[in-house]
């Protein structure tokens, strides 16, 4: 372990950073004659300190990785080679000014140098992996995506063998995105219990707490009750989310791939990869903070939205628009959305005219597809029970009372340990998933905004014995007998 400027970074190996001397790498448009600073690991560029006009070669990528590789830490430690990248880190630091904290720097400084994936090196299997029968069966849209990265330099390849010594590889996979499209997903997390996501701490990234909040729907919701009835929501997506941002080339050899027998080196941040949501949301953070000085906006990984009156809100979203544009995070254009009274932030509809919040209409017949069939089952997979609590926990943003109708599905999914583990679909379990297909069917996915804060009970007082129960809550008051069968139960008794 070793210390810099107060932050503790891990190193594969304890060589000191100055015991090699540094590797000499070429540089893209000059010679490869490099200068070095005497007794040090940093190489020194006649490029200037933001990577965005860097153009490199295959050769430039995989001797940038044997150089951090050979250091023995990670690069924005040692070799502090600035990587080819479009985001502007030098305005973002520019912008933040002299009040940024050391956690800021270092995030910036991740930008130029690299993300570490920050996997242990004992993990990642080292042979080919057979990619998954979602990739092989839509092999159009793996060789449109491996196309259209290789030309924007966020993958390197095709190679007839691993261009990097003891390359890790994992397979390929691909899941539906909106109607027509698939979204490719590197499944890091194969195999189980020697993949690279098992390398990853959960809890951390750098050995620093990887505590971070996304905003919810209900953070947009107190947004929308502070303005009132009519105001105006708008957004803007980035292009390719974790696609913007460069790895470490010291991590490269954790992101092999292979297709139709060729390899592939990854050189991004990727979907399915257990650190690119840490990361990618540190630096959009960054952004919405400088953006927060002069318009409303809240960010969720990629996505930019924000709510305002109707007399500033067309500013603040082209004010959005302008700064993601200034630091250079390229933004999908065909998902802006201008200020409107109707707005999905995180696939709820949010209706300021009509004060309503309602359930995308697929989602909700999704659900309604899927339900049904739960109930048929006597056993139930780990994966499809993640994939049913994770819209059912995104469904109770509208309706409200269904966040206590998964806990038995939640006690299920905890003592299920992988994605292809079974175990018995219980009749109490079951009757969550009824509550909510009769919810759901008689719903029809729509609710008013809820008020941000709830009023407050003045009063509120319960009494029980063995026979009964009772309750008073102001004027009101009820009270009933317990069940006869409940007489027969042993209940703990103490003494006053």
């Amino acid at each position: 372990m070793q210390e810099v400027a107060g932050l503790v970074l891990k190193r594969e190996s304890q060589a000191s950073p100055t015991r090699h001397p540094p590797m000499i790498l070429p540089v893209p448009g000059a010679s490869l004659a490099q200068t070095t600073s005497a007794g040090s690991n940093n190489i020194t560029s006649p490029l200037s300190s933001c990577g965005q006009d860097i153009k490199w070669s295959a050769e430039d990528f995989i001797n940038a990785h044997l150089a951090i590789r050979k250091s023995g830490v990670y690069n924005f430690e040692g070799c502090k080679i600035s990587i080819p990248t479009k985001i502007r880190h030098d305005r973002i630091r520019e912008a933040l000014g002299e009040g940024i904290s050391p956690q800021e720097e270092r995030t910036l400084s991740l930008l130029q140098f690299g993300m570490p994936i920050d996997c242990s090196p004992e993990y990642g299997i080292k042979a080919k992996q057979k990619n998954h029968h979602s990739a092989v069966s839509f092999s159009k849209e793996i060789e449109d995506y491996l196309s259209t990265n290789i030309s924007n330099q966020a993958i390197l390849g095709p190679f007839d063998v691993p261009p990097i010594p003891g390359l890790c590889f994992s397979p390929l996979m691909s899941v539906p995105k909106e109607e027509t499209k698939r979204r490719v997903i590197v499944d890091f997390s194969f195999p189980p219990g020697q993949s690279i996501n098992d390398g990853i701490p959960r809890s951390s990234y750098l050995d620093f707490a990887a505590d971070f909040c996304l905003p919810s729907v209900q953070t947009m919701v107190s947004r929308v009750n502070d303005l009132g009835r009519g105001c105006l929501l708008y957004k803007r997506d980035l292009k390719g989310a974790f696609r913007q941002f460069g790895l470490d080339p010291g991590d490269f050899r954790f992101t092999g791939l292979e297709w139709n027998g060729s390899v592939y080196v990854d050189l991004r941040l990727a979907m399915g990869l257990r650190s690119s949501a840490f990361c990618c949301q540190s630096v959009t953070e960054l952004v919405a903070k400088e953006i927060g000085k002069r318009a409303h906006v809240l960010v969720y990984l990629d996505d930019f939205g924000g709510a305002e009156l109707a007399d500033k809100a067309q500013s603040s979203f082209e004010y959005l628009g302008r700064c993601l544009e200034h630091f250079g995070l390229e933004e999908a254009q065909e998902k802006a959305v201008a200020p409107t009274t109707e707005m999905d932030w995180l696939g709820i509809s949010l209706n300021t005219s009509d004060w309503t919040m309602a359930l995308r209409e697929g989602k909700l017949q999704e659900l309604l597809t899927w339900l049904p069939k739960l109930l048929n089952l006597r056993r139930v997979k780990k994966v499809l029970l993640q994939k049913v609590l994770g819209s059912l926990v995104w469904a109770s943003a509208v309706v409200r009372a269904g966040v206590v109708f998964f806990n038995r599905l939640l006690v299920l999914l905890r003592k299920l340990k992988r994605p292809n583990h079974s175990i018995h679909f219980s009749k109490e379990a079951k009757k969550d998933v009824a509550w909510w297909l009769q919810t759901l069917r008689r719903f029809k996915g729509k609710s008013p905004i809820p008020p941000a804060v709830w009023t407050p009970l003045i009063s509120f007082a319960t009494d029980a014995s063995l026979d009964g129960f009772g309750m008073v809550w102001g004027s009101r008051a009820l009270a009933g007998l317990f069940p006869l069968e409940l007489k027969t139960w042993i209940f703990p008794r103490k003494k006053c």
